[in-house]
Formats: C-alpha cells, structure tokens, sequence
C-alpha cells in the first residue's frame, strides 16, 4: 500500500521527477493546478522534436540530392531541344549520337544513383509529418495548415515564376515575331498570355502537388494502419512497392516511401544506422545494384522494373549510410549550405533549359562538349541559385521568406 510522505503539505505527491522532460512537465502541472487553472495536456507540454545530429543530417542529406537533382536534368543523352513543348524558331530536335563514356557516365549517375532523389524527399516528408502525430482531427488540420504555406504557396508562386521566366525567353528567343518590322502583325497582349497560358509549370513541381495530394488523401488511412501495426506495417508497404499496378492518382513510389518514413516517424525512431561494416555493405550494395542495372539497361533489351526498385531501394539505404561516413568538416559545409536546399530544388527549371538551349546554339556537339555540359551547367545553375538566394534573403527577407515556405 503505498502511503503519502510525512510532510504532505510541502512535498508534491507524486514526488517530481529529479530530471528530463518529465520534470519539466510535473512542474508546469503542479504550478497551473496550483493556481486554479486546469490541468493542461501534459502531451502539449513535451512535443518531441528530432535531435540536433538526425535535423542536420535531414538537411545536408536533403541539400545533396537537391544538386543531384540538377544533375538529373542536366543529361544530354536523348534529349530533344524542344524546350516546355514550344518548338522554337531556331531550334531544331537533335537526336544525339552518344558516345560510350558519356553514356556510362549519365547513365550511372543520373539513371542509376540519381533516382533515389523524389523517394528519398518522400520518405523524410513522411517521416516528420508523423514524428510529432497525436491521434485526433485537431492535429491533422493543423498540419495541413501548416503545409498550406511551406507547401501550396511556394507550389503556386513557382509556377507563376517559372512561366513568367520561360515567357520572356519565348519572346527573346522569337523577338522578330513578337515584335516585327514593317506592316506584319505582332504578338498582341492575348497572345502573349496565350503563350504564358500553354506553356507547362516547372517540372520539379509535380513532388509538391502529389506530397500534397497524399497528405491530404492517404494520412488518415495511413494513421490508423499505423497506430495498429506499428512496424508490421513495413513489409506491406514493401510488397506494396514492387508489386506492378497501374498508376494511382499520385505516384506510387513516393506514396511507398512517404509510408516508409511515416511509420519510421510514428514509432519515433530516430533513424541511426548501425555503424561499423553495415555502413559500407549497405553502400556496396547499392554500387553494386547500380552499376549493374546501368550495364544491362545499356546492352539489352530487358525490361528491369524490379531491379530498378531495388536499386532505388538500397540507394535510400545507402546514401543514408554514407552521410555518416562524411568527415565532420563534410558535414560543417554541408551545413553552411543547406539553407539553399528549396530554393535549389524549385528554381533550377526552367533556367538550365535555357541555358542548355543557349549552349546548344554557341558550343558543337561532340561527346567531351556534351559531357562538359552536363556538369558545367549544374555547377553554374546551382551557383547562380545559391546567389540569388543569398541577395533576396539580404534584401528582400519577407518575399523570400514566402517563396521558400519559411524555410
């Protein structure tokens, strides 16, 4: 039988607890309750937030696949210069010619290594949308608000920027049409908005609108499942993944992985990868499946989806285990950097279009140009972001701050 300490009248009964977020939450009740409020939710009272090490690697890790992603675009190899779905007047569709090294070369990096970019987007998405859950209406609608302006917004004002910029090298591009000499007839106000009309939003922006569409139509499914099976629910969602269906609403890879990190994220896990050899075997296999899908995609004709799967599934793996192997320098960089990660990510099209159009009309064709081109113009376009985006938050911190959802 469990008795009150002698001296009841000063000492808080159950006693507090000596230490952590437990104390700090006995305190805040005892004063509250003393003062004749009620009693909060103690759930309120201790949110639980990532750790410093997981936030930073969230980041940097996210700021890496943002440049990939540049990379991604930036290939040569079958690309038609039939810029946002307008012919161009001066262009012509190039079917080019590839050379060996450049087509291993883009293969393997942007084929291969490059494609756990979206998934891996998908997965931290989930996962910090579930980390913090609490299961009630309340805290859904208040996420969704949330994403309402890190999300929507930036969703909307980017695809007005991208049109806007793709409508002036329209018009550059077609200057004597626009604006001919003589009696010819000229672009009109409506056409010129005609063309603005039809020209296709940024294309990195169809990962906003199918993040938006799961939160919005899966979380809730998603949250019960979740709350029942814990991780039992991983090999559904991994059967799920590798099983061929025709395409859902979303796409469903990212639904997959925005599945992995929200159940990761409900248990709380905080994501550690087991150190020692696991690191590197797990980066060898993901090398290994790589370079292997690369070779037979290059020299035969078979149809890979599922070792296309597992390469971007190990890939995830993987290069969350070679974050942890950077040296701590890599990671202080890194981290200097990772505030331009958004930015990177939505404003890189159409800008390296333009500029890939623009060497396509100054520079021959030829493999070294080609591959020149294809690092050349990510490094240029991520550095002209990271600049932009230093001016605008010096200058203009409230638009900027819009643009980038607060981030």
């Amino acid at each position: 039988m469990t008795t009150q300490p002698e001296n009841a009248e000063s000492a808080p009964w159950p006693p507090v607890p000596a230490h952590g977020a437990a104390r700090k939450a006995a305190l805040a009740q005892e004063s509250i309750t003393a003062s004749g409020q009620a009693a909060p939710d103690l759930a309120l009272l201790d949110v639980p937030r990532t750790s410093s090490y997981l936030n930073n690697k969230i980041r940097n890790v996210c700021l890496i696949l943002s440049v990939l992603v540049v990379l991604n675009h930036a290939r040569t190899l079958y690309f038609e210069y039939d810029w946002e779905g307008l012919k161009l007047a001066s262009a012509e569709a190039v079917v080019v010619v590839a050379g060996p090294l450049e087509s291993l070369v883009q293969h393997f990096l942007s084929g291969a290594l490059g494609r756990i970019t979206n998934p891996v987007f998908f997965a931290v998405s989930g996962f910090l949308f579930f980390y913090a859950w609490r299961a009630d209406l309340a805290s859904w609608r208040k996420k969704l608000q949330k994403r309402f302006f890190t999300l929507l917004m930036p969703y909307f004002i980017w695809s007005a920027l991208g049109k806007a910029q793709g409508l002036v090298y329209y018009v550059i591009v077609n200057w004597e049409a626009v604006f001919p000499q003589g009696s010819r007839r000229g672009f009109t106000l409506g056409d010129l908005a005609a063309v603005y009309w039809n020209l296709s939003p940024p294309t990195q922006l169809w990962f906003l609108h199918d993040l938006m569409l799961i939160m919005v139509l899966w979380v809730p499914l998603l949250a019960f499942l979740a709350s029942r099976l814990r991780l039992y629910m991983l090999p559904l969602i991994l059967a799920l993944y590798f099983v061929t269906m025709p395409k859902p609403i979303v796409d469903k890879a990212g639904l997959c992985y925005f599945s992995f990190g929200a159940v990761l994220g409900y248990v709380r896990s905080d994501l550690s990868f087991p150190a020692g050899g696991w690191r590197w075997g797990a980066i060898g296999v993901w090398l290994g499946v790589a370079m292997a899908y690369t070779l037979l995609s290059l020299y035969t004709e078979w149809r890979l989806q599922p070792l296309f799967r597992l390469m971007v599934l190990s890939g995830v793996v993987g290069m969350w285990a070679l974050y942890d192997l950077l040296p701590q320098r890599a990671h202080h960089a890194l981290g200097g950097l990772s505030s331009w990660r958004f930015f990177i990510y939505m404003g890189f099209d159409p800008l390296l279009p333009i500029l890939q159009e623009t060497w396509l009309r100054l520079v021959p064709s030829s493999q070294a140009t080609r591959i020149a081109s294809y690092f050349l113009l990510t490094a240029v376009v991520v550095s002209i972001l990271v600049g932009v985006a230093t001016k605008l938050r010096r200058h203009w911190p409230r638009f900027y701050y819009f643009i980038t959802g607060g981030r």
